[in-house]
C-alpha cells in the first residue's frame, strides 16, 4: 500500500459534490472542524475533525473534499517555510505522526498540516458550546 496515496483519502461518495466550510477551531487543543454538506441535503452534514493542527492555508469555504496526502518532501518544505525546525534525526517520526492534507484547485491549494483527521456525523462536543481555548 502506498503510504502517501494520490487518490482521495476521505471516504465519502461523490467527494466533489460536497461544500466545505471551516466550522471552528479550538486553539488550546489545535483542533480544526470542517463542515461538509450538499446543497440539497443541508440537514445531513458531515464533519471533518483535524487533530494537532499546525498549519492551515485556504479559504473559509470551498467545494470538494478530495484531499490527498502531501509527499515527505512537500512536508519538509512547508515545515521550513513556517519556521518549524525538526532535526533530521526526528523527521521520519514527525512525518509518521503528522500529515499534510492537500486539495488542489486551479485557483490555489487548501493545505492542512495535522496529526490526524476523523469523519463524523455530529459536531464534536468541544465545538458545541464555543471555543474554550
Amino acid at each position: 500500500m502506498n503510504e502517501y496515496p494520490f487518490g482521495n483519502i476521505i471516504d465519502v461518495d461523490e467527494p466533489l459534490s460536497y461544500n466545505c466550510r471551516v466550522w471552528g477551531y479550538v486553539p488550546g487543543h489545535s483542533q480544526l472542524l470542517i463542515r461538509l454538506y450538499k446543497e440539497d441535503l443541508l440537514d445531513a452534514s458531515l464533519y471533518l475533525g483535524f487533530e494537532t493542527v499546525i498549519y492551515f492555508e485556504g479559504p473559509m469555504n470551498w467545494v470538494g473534499v478530495d484531499f490527498q496526502l502531501g509527499q515527505p518532501d512537500e512536508c519538509k518544505i512547508l515545515l521550513k517555510k513556517i519556521g518549524i525546525n525538526v532535526p533530521d534525526i526526528a523527521i521520519e517520526e514527525f512525518l509518521r505522526l503528522h500529515r499534510l492534507f492537500i486539495i488542489n484547485r486551479p485557483e490555489g491549494q487548501i493545505r492542512i498540516f495535522a496529526g490526524n483527521v476523523h469523519l463524523v456525523k455530529e459536531i464534536p462536543k468541544m465545538f458545541r458550546n464555543g471555543p474554550k481555548g
